[in-house]
């Protein structure tokens, strides 16, 4: 429970949050959502998550009367965290977009306006610390690529199976793969892999959410000379790079110690890895 929850413009106890059995959200998985990290109570990276937000929604012809001023947005997130005892430290918030309440079977009401939902939660820093002093680990997924990989899409539920299928396996992500074994990215991560000081992440060509810690990190490495390449990463490759890390804007970049039992780099985390740590974390505390 978190306390209080923001739902088309008003923030109400969590209590008291709900939404129509009839929304195309919880009947079609119809609708987008953002995951953010707040740092004493202020979002990072807000204007670029909200970007990608009203990009995706109007690819998808999902309309909201409350998207037109994410100041307003802004400050409803900055509200919500104060309300709910979180602005030390940091805290999840949760953007949800549905295409609304509709009557209309698969076809979409046009005149139907878009339920936004916002909620927020405490992060255990001292656990993602642990995590990344320590590495995480996973295993390999094949799958066909999706229409809309470069949406955050409500449509979650290969990324669920995925995800439980890694936990069966005492992992803690599954990477992607598709029928030639190349990676496109984890079930919520982006992955780097280290070889030769280069720093490679497979390309945003819509077969892959474009994070937004992703291009952070990209940027980062830019100004720390370390040499980057948007390109194709294949499971081999994974498994003969010096080091890797996948990244969200939850965790920020995660050594990846080993998939699928096959140690990466010593099977430790790595330097390049610390560095980009390093400086998210200077990044996040200017914030």
């Amino acid at each position: 429970m978190t306390g209080k929850v923001y739902i088309n413009g008003k923030i109400v106890a969590d209590k008291d949050a709900a939404v129509s059995v009839f929304d195309r959200g919880l009947n079609y998985g119809d609708g987008l959502f953002e995951t953010i990290k707040a740092v004493g109570g202020r979002p990072v990276n807000f204007g670029e998550h909200m970007e990608r937000l009203k990009s995706s929604a109007l690819a998808l012809s999902i309309r909201s009367s409350h998207l037109g001023e994410p100041s307003r947005i802004g400050e409803a997130v900055e509200e919500l965290t104060s309300l709910n005892g979180l602005g030390e430290g940091s805290a999840r918030v949760k953007i949800v977009l549905t295409r609304g309440v509709s009557f209309t079977g698969h076809r979409p009401d046009p005149a139907a306006d878009g339920t936004l939902i916002i909620t927020s939660s405490a992060l255990d820093d001292k656990y993602l610390d642990g995590l990344a002093y320590r590495g995480v680990t996973a295993i390999n997924v094949k799958t066909s690529a999706s229409a809309f990989a470069s949406h955050k899409t409500l449509n979650y539920l290969p990324n669920v199976m995925a995800m439980m299928e890694a936990e069966a396996a005492g992992a803690y992500e599954a990477i992607v793969t598709d029928e030639r074994s190349i990676v496109r990215e984890g079930t919520a991560s982006n992955l780097f892999i280290v070889k030769d000081g280069l720093l490679r992440t497979p390309p945003a060509n819509g077969l892959i959410l474009p994070g937004i810690m992703r291009k952070l990190l990209i940027i980062f490495a830019n100004k720390l000379s370390i040499r980057v390449t948007e390109e194709e990463v294949s499971l081999t490759d994974l498994y003969n790079a010096d080091e890797a890390f996948i990244s969200n804007s939850i965790t920020g970049p995660l050594p990846l110690i080993s998939v699928n039992g096959n140690s990466i780099g010593d099977g430790s985390p790595g330097p390049v890895t610390a560095k980009l740590r390093g400086t998210l974390k200077d990044f996040e505390a200017a914030t």
